[in-house]
């Protein structure tokens, strides 16, 4: 199977899409709880802004 220069461009852009939000999640995450284990309810906010999830999945 061969895949044109336009699919695999359109791939390559997906992967590095995942692999930025992965970093950026993995980083957010490791910053919110490496001052806490338990964040209050204000930082729980927070993060849950910044990586676009309800509070509630924040634990």
């Amino acid at each position: 199977m061969e895949f044109t220069q336009e699919q695999i461009n359109s791939l390559e852009q997906g992967i590095l899409f995942y692999l930025f939000i992965f970093y950026t999640l993995n980083k957010t995450s490791y910053l919110a709880f490496n001052c806490t284990h338990y964040p209050d309810i204000d930082m729980r906010e927070k993060l849950a802004q910044k990586i676009h999830l309800s509070e509630a999945r924040i634990q």
